[in-house]
C-alpha cells in the first residue's frame, strides 16, 4: 500500500480543532508524528483517561482552508501543521491565534509534482528540533527546514530527483541528524512505462540539510524497467533505538520485479503441491513489506523481516 492509496483517509476537512483545556503554563510537547525519537505516539500526561475524557469540550477551532492529513507538532504553546492548501501554519495553542502561515509554492520556488499538482504541500507532521521546524515536501521529493519564529526557510534539500519521487513519511531527529523515508507515485504509471524508483531511507545534517547517507531497500536496476522497484518507505515516522544505535522503518510493497522472477512465480502460482518455501522466487536483499533496522551511523542494514509473500503490483494490475 503505497501513499496515494491513502489519501481517502484524511480525516479532518479544513479545520485544526482542539479539545483539552491546557492550563498556560502547559510544557506538553508532541515533537514530530510519533511524539518522540521512539515513535511511542502516547504522553506521560494523566489528564486524559477514560475517566475524564466526557468531560472534553471544544476550546477553540482553527479553519486550514482544506484537508488536513497531519498530527499536529506541539512545543512550547505553539502548535505547527500542514494543509492541503499548501500552506504550513503556526498557531497559539492556547487560543488558536495565527501567529504566521507560509505558503510552500512561495516559499520554496517549487512547482508541486504529487496529486495536489502545481500546488507544493506537506502531508505529514513537521519536526521540532530546537529553533527549527523540518517539513517533508509530498512532491517533489524535497526535505526544509524553516524557523520556528517566522516560518523562514533555511535550507532545502531535494533527496530524490525522479520525476514521480515524494515524502509521505513524517521524519524523526536524533542527534543532529533527520532520518526520512522516500516514497513514489510511479506505480500510477501505464505498464510500459512502470517502474524504476526504489525506496530509500535518508539521514540529513539538521544544520545544513546535507545528505550523510542514503540507504535503498531493493537492488539496483540500473534506471531500467525489468528489475525489482517499489520497496517505498511511506508512513508512520521512523524509530530510534538508543541502545542498539539503530533505526527501524516499514516498507511497502514491489513495484515491478526481474522477469525470472515473475515466471518463476507463475510456475509457483500453478503448482498443485506447497511449495518449501513460499518466497523461493526472491532474491537476497529485496526488502518489500519488511520492517528494517539500519545503522544510524553508516546507513548500512543490520537486519530485515519480510512480514508477507510475493506482493508486486502497480495500478495497471487493476
Amino acid at each position: 500500500m503505497e501513499a496515494h492509496r491513502i489519501r481517502k483517509h484524511r480525516v479532518v476537512v479544513g479545520v485544526l480543532v482542539v479539545l483539552l483545556s491546557l492550563p498556560d503554563n502547559s510544557v506538553a510537547e508532541w515533537l514530530n508524528h510519533g511524539a518522540d525519537i521512539t515513535n511511542s505516539r502516547s504522553v506521560m500526561d494523566q489528564k486524559i483517561s477514560p475517566r475524564t475524557v466526557s468531560n472534553l469540550r471544544l476550546r477553540w477551532k482553527f479553519f486550514t482552508g482544506r484537508d488536513t492529513s497531519a498530527t499536529p507538532a506541539v512545543a512550547d504553546g505553539v502548535v505547527y501543521v500542514p494543509s492541503w492548501n499548501g500552506f504550513l501554519y503556526a498557531v497559539n495553542a492556547f487560543t488558536g491565534k495565527l501567529l504566521w502561515k507560509q505558503n510552500l509554492s512561495e516559499l520554496t520556488g517549487l512547482q508541486g509534482t504529487g496529486v495536489t499538482v502545481n500546488v507544493t504541500v506537506s502531508r505529514a507532521t513537521p519536526t521540532i528540533v530546537g529553533d527549527l521546524l523540518i517539513v517533508t515536501i509530498y512532491g517533489p521529493a524535497v526535505v526544509i527546514a524553516v524557523t520556528r519564529s517566522r516560518g523562514r526557510l533555511v535550507w532545502m534539500t531535494e533527496i530524490d530527483a525522479r520525476p514521480r519521487a515524494v515524502v509521505t513519511m513524517s521524519g524523526t531527529a536524533y542527534m543532529g541528524a533527520f532520518y526520512v523515508g522516500i516514497s513514489s507515485l510511479e506505480e500510477t504509471l501505464p505498464a510500459a512505462e512502470c517502474c524504476t524508483f526504489r525506496g530509500s531511507l535518508v539521514k540529513l545534517d539538521i544544520r545544513s540539510g546535507k545528505v550523510q547517507w542514503q540507504t535503498y531497500t531493493v537492488p539496483e536496476n540500473g534506471g531500467k524497467l525489468g528489475g525489482y522497484s517499489g520497496g517505498a518507505i511511506w508512513g508512520s515516522s521512523p524509530a530510534i533505538d538508543k541502545r542498539r544505535q539503530l533505526v527501524y522503518v516499514a516498507t511497502g510493497n514491489l513495484y515491478t520485479a526481474p522477469p525470472n522472477v515473475t515466471e518463476c512465480q507463475e510456475r509457483q502460482n500453478n503448482e498443485t503441491t506447497t511449495p518449501t518455501s513460499p518466497d523461493q522466487c526472491i532474491g537476497p536483499d529485496v526488502n518489500f513489506n519488511s520492517i528494517i533496522a539500519f545503522n544510524i551511523h553508516s546507513g548500512r542494514i543490520r537486519w530485515a523481516r519480510q512480514l508477507g509473500g510475493y506482493d508486486v503490483w502497480y495500478f495497471a494490475c487493476l
